[in-house]
């Protein structure tokens, strides 16, 4: 986590942002495709509006409602877990102080920082598109059943991208476990030569 090739915080915030981007990229996708396949033509005799009312709406409002409130009571236990085991630890802040005299200019707690945020807005974005499934997808039309969906693949990506964050965060608990169980041996220093001492000849 603190390796010299690992950037500068500017770097790690535009990081952040590029990864928050590919889920929209990928629903964006999802949107185009599904409109050229779908608009205009019927599917086992049903529009996709119709089929997203029968088959997929339900399901979407209930299963992200409860994705967002289970990630919504396990945010607060996350981060003071990791803050307990990790970043609150003594060997965490030797790591960091040696890391600062390498050049590392990111302060203590940024990684928790970032990990708080992915879990934030994963649980919006889940509760946002559990939100769409009865407002907007009660609209009998084409486009906004695709927009549904959309919304429903972007919360998909943030999943994904919000569990890479956390596996970061574990591989550095699971780092600190094993220096705990397996320290370094710290090297004794070699003895000074008394110079007082009478040479014998």
């Amino acid at each position: 986590m603190f390796s010299s090739n690992e950037g500068t915080p500017l770097g790690r915030r535009l990081l952040f942002h590029l990864a928050w981007l590919l889920p929209f990229v990928v629903a964006v996708c999802a949107g185009y495709g599904l409109h050229s396949l779908t608009v205009g033509r019927t599917i086992a005799g049903q529009t996709f509006a119709q089929l997203y009312a029968d088959k997929l709406r339900p399901s979407l409002f209930s299963g992200f409602l409860t994705t967002g409130g289970f990630l919504l009571a396990l945010k607060v236990f996350i981060l003071v877990r990791m803050d307990a085991e990790v970043y609150g630890t003594k060997e965490y802040k030797v790591r960091f102080d040696k890391a600062k005299k390498r050049g590392h200019t990111e302060r203590l707690y940024a990684p928790l920082r970032r990990l708080g945020s992915h879990l934030f807005l994963s649980i919006m974005s889940a509760f946002v598109t559990s939100f769409l499934q009865f407002t907007l997808g009660f609209w009998p039309n084409d486009y906004a059943a695709i927009a549904c969906v959309c919304a429903a693949t972007f919360t998909m990506g943030t999943l994904f991208v919000c569990l890479f964050a956390v596996r970061s965060n574990l591989a550095e608990w699971f780092a600190l476990l094993d220096e705990r169980r397996n320290p370094k041996p710290v090297p004794e220093p070699d003895p000074e030569p008394d110079i007082g001492a009478p040479s014998s000849t």
